[in-house]
């Protein structure tokens, strides 16, 4: 049987349940459609993970999980293309909410701010992975990604890690 090129539906006919689907931007959609898309999730017996990638749209996960049974989990973090400083403890106190399940979308990518900012970015969020036993989300994209993000495995080699977007 093909799948629905809408993933929404309830496809999957009770083959696995629930269905996951491990990294959705949900803060990409405005409201109605983001609650005609959480309503047709739950409706399918599919569970979310809210995935950020900015300090603001981590804000927005937390609040997702409080108002939607639908999003059974959130990543908060910053994205590589988001790279900053100076937010390790604000992003510290956002991963201890209750419903967080990981730290990222990070790591790096080529077309992104400086490698230094994306590294500084990147050590941050492997800091805060390891003080609270969060497993990272990585995306690693383009010329030189990989390499950047092999010349920091000590910060991240006994962290557990999602690779997405590669």
């Amino acid at each position: 049987m093909p799948m629905a090129r809408d993933s929404t539906q309830t496809w999957h006919h009770e083959r696995v349940t629930p269905w996951y689907d491990t990294h959705v931007h949900l803060d990409r959609y405005a409201e109605p459609e983001r609650g005609v898309l959480l309503q047709r999730a739950s409706a399918s017996g599919v569970v979310l993970i809210a995935v950020a990638t900015n300090l603001h749209s981590s804000v927005g996960v937390i609040a997702l999980l409080k108002s939607h049974e639908a999003v059974a989990g959130g990543v908060v973090g910053v994205h590589p293309k988001d790279a900053r400083e100076s937010f390790e403890q604000q992003l510290t106190l956002m991963a201890s909410h209750p419903g967080i399940v990981g730290i990222g979308e990070c790591g790096f990518d080529a077309d992104g701010p400086a490698v230094s900012l994306q590294s500084e970015t990147f050590l941050a969020q492997c800091r805060i992975a390891h003080r609270l036993d969060l497993p990272l989300v990585l995306h690693i994209d383009g010329d030189g990604a990989w390499d950047s993000f092999v010349e920091h495995e000590a910060a991240f080699a006994s962290l557990r890690v999602v690779r997405h977007y590669f």
